[in-house]
């Protein structure tokens, strides 16, 4: 095990060549007089200075004894000219404004540019559905391999493997939803 390349010891700890190369920038990998990578006592020199950075936390702790700034006044949505607050004009350039971009807003529609929301919810909400089921299988399928570790670094491993899975799952169906939601869209016209 002793004497891995670069390439070799990403693959084993899962990581990539660039990781690999930062830790033996700083000096948590082991080499050896060859230049290769001591394998286990380079496992264990990372285990040893794996910590978190307490000046990072401490900055955070301080920001959140801080009292937080008062909300800033909204700003309007549109603007209707200088009109008076009660005055017709001001109701009728409302009225006009909503009315174009409700306009807009169809012709998106029409062109695919825009999705109707009762598509999106659905979508939205099978897609949740298959995110949490997702979750739920990594907790049933790795709580035995993960109480069965010996360290943190296998127990990292298992979950990157099965978390990596996950998001291939949900980053191939997003497309797929998508065109769902624009077929709907188009035979609903």
């Amino acid at each position: 095990m002793s004497g891995l390349s670069r390439r070799q010891f990403a693959a084993q700890i899962g990581k990539s060549v660039g990781y690999v190369q930062k830790l033996v920038d700083t000096g948590r990998c082991v080499l050896t007089p060859a230049g290769k990578i001591d394998g286990p006592a380079s496992l264990a020199r990372i285990a040893e200075t794996q910590g978190g950075r307490t000046d990072v936390a401490d900055r955070w702790a301080a920001q959140r004894s801080q009292p937080a700034a008062p909300p800033a006044a909204p700003a309007p949505d549109i603007d209707v000219g200088h009109t008076d607050g009660n005055s017709r004009a001001k109701a009728k350039a409302l009225l006009m404004h909503y009315e174009n971009s409700q306009i807009k807003l169809e012709m998106a529609m029409r062109r695919g540019l825009r999705i109707e929301r009762a598509a999106v919810k659905r979508e939205a909400a099978g897609l949740g559905a298959m995110l949490r089921a997702g979750i739920e299988r990594v907790i049933d399928q790795t709580a035995p391999r993960l109480a069965a570790c010996a360290n943190d670094l296998q127990r990292r491993q298992i979950l990157d493997k099965e978390i990596a899975r996950l998001r291939y799952v949900i980053k191939r169906e997003l497309p797929r939803a998508l065109r769902r939601m624009k077929s709907k869209t188009k035979t609903s016209e």
